[in-house]
């Protein structure tokens, strides 16, 4: 555009001007952006980060007792009674324990695969390729289906 613009102000003009034609783009064979890898590490530490900063400020906020000790230390006051859960919560504590543990794993997993896929083929070729034309539509759908199957699943672990 900018050389034919140039040639009709050269014709406009009357005089001679001297142009060069501008080089199309080129596709580059690798990535100009960030270091994948290292990306991925950082934002792998900071959503971790993030998340248990969250579980602090949720500890740091709570303003239960757990205790009638710690309830009669804060009021200044007898405390007649206190009601308790006789219940057993081991079987529950172990199956809490077992999805943390399964949670972090997997997203270990997924970091690692994250990694080889980038290793191998780029991030962006893989989601090009497996999403199809139109990759944010398709990308929340695939989204939405794993949230739903997950979710589901953590709920028939924790009902009986």
């Amino acid at each position: 555009r900018e050389s034919a613009r140039m040639s009709r102000n050269r014709d406009a003009v009357g005089q001679e001007v001297q142009y060069r034609l501008i080089e199309p783009p080129i596709v580059p064979s690798k990535p100009t952006g960030p270091n994948r890898p290292l990306f991925l590490t950082a934002v792998l530490i900071l959503a971790a980060a993030a998340g248990a900063g969250f579980a602090l400020l949720l500890v740091i906020l709570d303003t239960s007792f757990s205790t009638a000790v710690e309830l009669r230390n804060f009021a200044g006051i007898p405390v007649l009674g206190s009601v308790t859960d006789t219940r057993k919560r081991t079987a529950r504590r172990f199956v809490d324990t077992a999805a943390l543990g399964g949670a972090v794993a997997g997203l270990v997993m997924v970091f690692g695969l994250l990694l080889v896929i980038e290793r191998q083929y780029g991030l962006d070729t893989f989601v090009a390729a497996d999403m199809g034309g139109n990759i944010f539509e398709r990308g929340s759908q695939v989204l939405i289906e794993s949230a739903t199957n997950l979710l589901t699943w953590l709920r028939g672990l924790v009902e009986p």
